[in-house]
């Protein structure tokens, strides 16, 4: 380079040494100091470079500063021994005026080398000596001409070693090194450490990356709920955890940044254009929740490290992870600079972390004004007389000057204060009420005097999932935090406020942030005290919007912890998109409206009146100047028609249709009326009511916002009580709902009744009942049951099959059914495609990998709904998705067509459309396809009903079912609904597909025929498999045939039920020619044979089930009862009685044996050829037939 271009990139120099001697230099600001006139030789010096110069031209580069490495790694710091071992020892050393260098002649480097600790104090690159022979005397020359000793330079540099050039123009994104994962190496964890409260240290209980496959973990749930574990922790069996403690949802729970700050995202306030620093330690760069949003990566002394640090991935994640951070849009650039210095002194130097924030700031002033960074997170603290502190001070002190926030972990630079927040692991993060002192805080706390730490803002810090430094899509549960995790929390929240109010300045944040913080009521030891002010991201960004402070600190939470917006804000109340309107939430209860309003002056539906005594499942109770949507005993929805009520922006009613799209945008739905015009704005969850005579608004109504699958689940206030005269399918709703602080020891006779999600969060073992066990209820709703699984295992499946499905929208990518997906179409959503709860279970059932009767069938789906644009009922869309479906089926091979349309929906001629949808179904049946709908009887003259299940029965036995729920009492009072002409197939207790994530599931306690329809088009796709030509006639009636009669109890009366389906028996008919046996009038008599003896001469073997009439899982006396005494009781040579039994033993009986362990049979041996597999194998065949039947 040129002295021009040097001074073009950089500006003046600091200072220029004028010849040889060090002496002769002069600084900018001195009398002599001039760029002009200069001598041939001379020196021109920056921050932390120096260009060595021969009249224009640059002969060598020195830097002395760690930011520029050698690409190899090695930098200004490293140890002398670590240069000889990198660069060999083929060196010249010298001494002059009193510094020691080492010189690499002919690679163009040299190293000062400090005389105290023997580390790299400079490095000089210059042209190697021997690049060209007629210029080594000219290097010779060189070098004497340097009195300093530093080494000879040429001309013109060839080769700069350096990672980092000298400062220009900078590309981003900016990644000069990518660290590599970390790797745990280790071992099987032995036994679980305990925890000790009076110990303040973190990682009490360290998990992570363990393996605890073999500890017995029952009884160690006070232990586990404070530990630390990742994904590459390896869990206990199910049996051998503790009921209540669910790692996942510590897991996704951790990742809720918490106190509403999700709500802020769904309003697009995510940091969007802000630019966040961190100087930490190494960073896995490439890490999912932050990769996209890293704008630089650069390293300052971090010694040898190669590796991610487990630091850095957590504090950038907190900042600005899509998932776990507070500005998932924000800028991140990140430094990575460690404070310990380079000779084995553990005291920090705080030098290496202001070099990085003066880097920081040379970056920002090459950045657009836009797209500034506006704070820096350091998750350290600094005070005198720690080294380096009048470095830090100054490098802090001219970041302020740059309108560059600096948190820090202590009270400097500001003076302001924070402390770190707990949370119970499985609290809800966005309640206030979930939080206390963090885990390291909270004895000091709790024994000070009341309002001590009253003037810091607290932040969450415990209870933390972030990035994990093992892999770049993997995360960590800390249980317990510190202040590294507050730091880039407040940066994040920093980051928003940024973006709502460009101009912002830390002082005024910090003031509204303490002045709009909750304050709540903390009880200890049967005492009360406030705990506050807890940071408050909504109500503190809402004041920035307003201009105002939303609330004053409180000294006691409000009493809907959710309730983020109060009325206070202004005179008028406000209108908040998604969460409520004024003093009135969406996730308030029938009962809070009538504590706070009274007595509606209307409770209707349509044109009809109700009472509160007499309430439907949907209704509006209308009070004046406001309405609420209500569904059962919840707020779904709230309208208002005053002008009173206003959004925090002034819009109200009676404004223009133009100042409301002007305001929130052009993605709305736009509806048309007869008496009025609508906009619908879905993912803010507002709907605005237009006049049509002056385009202004009439009505705003407030709606729950399209919900992301990371927010945390509501907060119950009340469980509900089975009530078994309602038909409502959801009388006990958890779904998506936090129970943490309920005591439900008493509540089984409800809970039995609950249908539950994986959102649920379930209260503490010691507050749930015995013997209710959602993990068990939630694995046995997934089976299918009637042994349809013992089917897949013989490979009848569905495989090459296809289904079609006509119904709501569908979650296409949920993991039980996407690899089956083979066509997805919508009619006319009208704007409502959000993925629906009945779409994902119907295609689940039918077709699901765990959950499905016909797993490996392929599934073509068509979404629809059943009204129109003006809200009537109608089937015409039903019609049109067969009419699609005929289409799409003449395209496809003749051997591989569309067998079976799954719809549930049924339809009478009342409706409309009625007739299209007749003569779709005839096309269908002329094409071969068989037509499933809830209006079987009318299509095909086919009967079937719906069979209930209490949660804990086995679903493969048949003892297992009865009437439905919603039917139950019809059968039982009325012997005209006992019919055996029906058959009848699982609907109740059923594990679905959710909606809510791609590998969520739900648990429905009542179903409806809409579960049964497509359990029937599985059950026919794996008759179609194995008979291609099957017809819907032939498929029902063997169906019939082989259904299962069972006997139910009743009040001491015996009352027949059936037929219910089994699918083994009908498939064997299918595949035999005829039925196997008719429909019984009894069940055989162990309920746990599902193929009874009757079957065939010789006795069935079911891989993984059974011999003959003997099940793995019988217990003892199941055997003992069908056998009586065995011959002999053994265990290697040991004999036993049954009246003195080991823990294991065999009982041995004529031509079958059972392995017994714990009281359960966990094997069944036999050596008799009278027991049988389905294809003929048996005692006596060759190794050759098993291996290849079996493979």
């Amino acid at each position: 380079m040129s002295k021009d271009e040097v001074l073009g990139k950089l500006g003046e120099p600091e200072a220029i040494q004028l010849g040889d001697d060090e002496v002769n230099v002069v600084r900018r600001g001195e009398e002599k100091y001039s760029l002009n006139d200069l001598p041939s030789h001379y020196i021109l010096i920056f921050r932390n470079l120096s260009f060595w110069m021969t009249d224009e031209s640059i002969e060598g580069i020195s830097v002395h500063s760690p930011l520029y490495k050698l690409s190899n790694g090695v930098g200004a710091g490293d140890s002398e021994q670590k240069i000889i071992q990198a660069f060999g020892e083929d060196f010249q050393t010298k001494e002059v005026l009193g510094r020691d260098y080492i010189c690499y002649l002919a690679k163009g480097l040299a190293f000062e080398i400090h005389k105290k600790n023997q580390t790299v104090a400079e490095i000089l690159v210059y042209q190697p000596q021997g690049d060209r022979g007629d210029r080594e005397d000219s290097q010779g020359r060189d070098a004497e001409r340097r009195r300093d000793g530093r080494a000879g330079q040429r001309e013109k540099s060839k080769v700069i070693m350096l990672s980092e050039q000298p400062p220009g123009p900078i590309t981003f994104p900016k990644i000069d090194r990518k660290p590599k994962p970390f790797r745990w190496g280790r071992s099987e964890m032995k036994s679980l450490p305990k925890y000790d409260p009076a110990l303040r240290n973190g990682f009490q209980v360290d998990l992570r990356g363990r393996h605890l496959s073999k500890l017995d973990l029952r009884n160690s749930i006070q232990n586990l709920m404070y530990a630390d574990f990742d994904d590459r922790t390896v869990w206990p069996a199910s049996n051998k955890m503790p009921h209540g403690f669910n790692w996942q949802k510590f897991m996704e729970l951790g990742k809720n940044p918490g106190l509403g700050v999700h709500t802020l995202h769904e309003r697009g306030i995510t940091g969007k254009g802000v630019g966040v620093a961190i100087i930490d330690q190494t960073l896995l760069t490439e890490h999912i929740e932050y990769a996209d949003s890293l704008r630089l990566y650069e390293e300052n002394n971090i010694r040898d490290e190669t590796r991610s640090s487990m630091h850095g991935p957590a504090v950038a994640s907190i900042a600005v992870g899509r998932t776990v951070g507070v500005a998932p849009d924000a800028d991140l650039y990140y430094i990575a600079s460690w404070e310990l210095t380079r000779d084995d002194d553990p005291r920090d130097n705080f030098v290496f972390r202001a070099q990085a924030i003066r880097r920081l700031l040379e970056i920002n002033r090459q950045l657009p004004a836009n797209r500034k960074i506006r704070v820096i997170s350091n998750s350290i603290g600094w005070s005198p007389p720690q080294d380096g502190y009048d470095e830090i001070t100054a490098a802090c002190e001219e970041a302020k000057a740059a309108g560059i926030f600096v948190v820090t972990c202590g009270i400097e630079p500001y003076d302001f204060d924070f402390g770190g927040l707990g949370r119970h692991p499985l609290a809800n993060p966005d309640s206030f009420e979930s939080y206390e002192p963090c885990l390291d805080w909270a004895k000091i706390f709790y024994d000070s005097a009341p309002g001590r730490d009253s003037d810091a803002l607290w932040v969450p810090e415990d209870s933390r999932a972030t990035a994990s430094f093992t892999g770049g899509d993997e995360y960590v549960f800390y249980r317990q935090g510190g202040a590294s995790w507050c730091a880039p929390y407040i940066a994040g929240i920093y980051a928003l406020a940024v973006q709502v109010e460009p101009e912002i300045t830390p002082e005024r944040f910090w003031n509204l942030a303490m002045k709009t913080g909750r304050t709540i009521e903390l009880e200890h030891k049967g005492e009360k005290r406030s705990f506050g002010p807890i940071i408050d991201p909504v109500r503190l960004i809402l004041s920035i919007q307003t201009g105002e402070s939303a609330t004053l600190n409180r000294q006691q939470s409000d009493t809907r912890p959710t309730e983020t917006h109060p009325q206070t804000l202004s005179r008028a109340f406000t209108i908040v998109p998604g969460v409520g309107i004024g003093d009135y939430t969406l996730d308030m209860s029938k009962d809070d409206v009538l504590k706070k309003l009274g007595e509606p002056q209307t409770i209707f539906l349509g044109g009809k009146r109700y009472t509160l005594d007499n309430l439907p499942k949907r209704y509006f109770m209308s009070f004046d100047g406001i309405t609420f949507t209500m569904a059962g005993d919840d707020v779904t929805g709230i309208s208002v028609y005053s002008p009173s009520y206003k959004f925090a922006n002034g819009l109200t009613v009676g404004d223009s249709e133009d100042k409301i799209k002007q305001a929130f945008g052009g993605d709305f739905e736009f509806e048309e009326y007869k008496r009025m015009d609508a906009l619908t704005y879905k993912e803010k969850g507002l709907r605005f009511e237009i006049s049509k005579n002056n385009r202004t608004v009439t009505e705003i109504n407030v709606t729950q916002a399209k919900r992301n699958k990371t927010d945390s689940p509501k907060e119950l206030k009340t469980l509900p009580k089975y009530d078994p005269d309602s038909d409502n399918p959801f009388r006990i709703d958890l779904r998506d709902r936090d129970l943490l602080k309920f005591d439900l020891s008493n509540s089984i006779d409800d809970l039995l009744y609950a249908s539950f999600d994986d959102r649920t969060v379930w209260p503490t073992p010691d507050r749930m009942p015995s013997g209710f066990d959602w993990q068990k209820i939630m694995e046995q709703g997934k089976n299918p049951g009637l042994d349809v699984r013992s089917l897949h295992e013989k490979g009848i499946t569905g495989r090459g099959v296809r289904i079609a499905i006509l119904d709501q929208p569908l979650l296409v990518d949920h993991q039980e059914y996407a690899k089956r997906v083979r066509l997805y179409e919508e009619i006319d959503l009208q704007g409502r495609a959000e993925p629906s709860m009945h779409g994902a279970a119907v295609a689940s059932i039918a077709v699901g990998k765990t959950v499905g009767v016909a797993p490996e069938a392929e599934l073509y789906y068509i979404a629809k709904y059943n009204f129109d644009r003006k809200g009537t009922v109608t089937m015409r869309y039903i019609a049109q998705g067969i009419d699609r479906i005929l289409e799409i089926n003449e395209q496809l091979p003749k051997d591989n067509k569309i067998r079976v349309i799954s719809i549930s929906r049924g339809w009478g001629p009342s409706n409309d459309g009625y007739d299209d949808v007749m003569a779709a179904c005839e096309e269908a049946k002329a094409a071969g396809i068989f037509v499933v709908s809830c209006s079987l009887e009318r299509v095909y003259g086919f009967q079937f009903h719906g069979l209930g299940r209490q949660p804990l029965a086995n679903p493969d036995i048949f003892e297992s079912y009865e009437p439905g729920l919603w039917w139950a009492k019809g059968f039982y009072d009325s012997a005209r609904m006992r019919g055996s002409d029906r058959l009848l197939i699982p609907m109740d207790s059923r594990t679905t597909a959710s909606p809510c994530g791609s590998d969520k599931y739900v648990f429905y306690r009542q179903g409806g025929w809409s579960w049964s329809v497509p359990y029937i088009a599985g059950v026919y796709a794996l008759a179609a498999q194995v008979e291609p030509d099957i017809t819907p006639e032939r498929f029902w009636s063997l169906a019939m045939q082989t259904g299962r009669t069972i006997e139910l109890d009743y009040h001491g009366k015996k009352i027949p039920f059936g037929a219910i389906i089994d699918p083994v028996r009908l498939i064997r008919a299918i595949q035999t020619g005829e039925p196997v046996t008719p429909s019984l009038e009894q069940s055989d008599a162990q309920p746990t044979e599902p193929h009874p003896q009757k079957l065939s001469e010789p006795q069935i073997i079911v891989p993984g089930l059974r011999i003959g009439g003997y099940t793995v899982g019988m217990t003892k006396d199941d055997v003992l009862r069908k056998l009586g005494e065995p011959k002999v009781i053994f265990l290697g040579e040991e004999r036993y009685t049954l009246d003195n039994l080991p823990r294991r033993y065999f009982m041995l009986y004529d031509d079958i044996s059972f392995f017994i362990e714990e009281e359960g049979v966990t094997g069944i041996a036999t050596h008799s050829p009278r027991y049988k597999f389905a294809n003929g194998l048996k005692v006596g065949d060759s190794q050759d037939r098993i291996i290849q039947a079996f493979g």
